[in-house]
């Protein structure tokens, strides 16, 4: 069986499939007889018998249990799953949220359906109408104007940054030759990045006439192999940062019945994500904008790497 009841102490014994075996201790609860009773519930609610698969959820719904157990106790409820009645579990659903009516009447469910215990009333009851609801997920606010305004100028200016790192790269570039020829220098790793772009270390290898295990590092800083893999992971970044913003421009001042646009964009600025808003509007271009701005989070750390050589 997936799960069976021990008694002295209460556990829960498990064997689900893909996990080693295992126990969940119940522990010493104020009132046994239900314990036992919620107990034999649970176990029967564990796959394939019932909806439970995993150790947490079932962990989750042990926890419910002892809590069931605890607070009928305490409004002086002693029987046991027999000898529930309406008003004492309408009474605690009433007073709990979602999570905690859902679970127990997924126990109590479980425990009739094997063993016939409930009374009539009662057996109704599981089996009807929940009297809570799931909490109902609100969308976020939207941005604000402002809001907008300061993303955009901040993705405006890492572009533009990370521009100027792309450039010094292209000039660094012009200066190294072949590293096969002249050997290994971060002048001439810039030269093969710029006329092969981003590839696998096996690929820099094989062109260097050297295997893929050479050409692991040894040392830990540059210059050495590993400051060419760097390079080259920082440079494709750059590259696709850079290709994504200029798929993207700014719109023109004239498409808004000739209204300056609130960033002061014009036809010879950089390029930017999106469009801000305009008028109480969102942007448009939020797809591509979230795409590059993927781009540009890996671009950053590359950059980083790239500056600090």
């Amino acid at each position: 069986m997936p799960a069976e009841v021990l008694r002295d102490p209460l556990t829960l014994k498990l064997s689900l499939p893909g996990e080693t075996p295992s126990v969940i201790e119940i522990g010493d609860l104020p009132n046994p007889k239900l314990a036992a009773d919620l107990a034999e519930g649970l176990a029967a609610s564990v796959h394939p018998h019932g909806p439970l698969g995993k150790r947490t959820t079932i962990e989750s719904f042990t926890c419910t249990l002892r809590r069931m157990v605890r607070e009928l106790a305490e409004v002086g409820f002693t029987g046991s799953a027999a000898e529930l009645t309406r008003a004492v579990l309408g009474a605690f659903w009433l007073r709990s949220h979602y999570l905690v009516e859902y679970r127990t009447r997924t126990i109590l469910r479980a425990l009739d359906t094997r063993h016939r215990v409930l009374t009539e009333p009662v057996r109704q009851m599981v089996f009807g109408t929940n009297y809570t609801r799931p909490p109902a997920n609100r969308p976020l606010p939207p941005y604000e104007p402002a809001e907008w305004n300061r993303i955009t100028d901040l993705c405006k200016s890492e572009v533009r940054r990370l521009r100027q790192v792309r450039q010094a790269m292209i000039v660094l570039a012009e200066s190294g030759q072949d590293p096969a020829v002249g050997g290994w220098s971060e002048a001439n790793a810039a030269w093969l990045l710029l006329r092969t772009g981003p590839v696998r270390s096996a690929v820099v290898a094989e062109h260097m006439g050297m295997t893929a295990k050479e050409f692991k590092p040894v040392p830990r800083h540059p210059p050495g192999p590993r400051r060419a893999v760097s390079l080259a992971s920082a440079g494709g970044s750059l590259h696709a940062a850079a290709d994504g913003v200029d798929r993207h421009r700014p719109g023109r001042s004239d498409r808004h019945g000739g209204l300056r646009h609130p960033l002061d964009r014009s036809d010879g600025d950089s390029p930017v994500l999106h469009q801000g808003p305009h008028r109480g509007r969102e942007p448009g271009a939020v797809g591509t904008g979230l795409a590059v701005a993927g781009a540009l989070a890996g671009a950053r750390v590359a950059a980083a790497r790239t500056r600090a050589g």
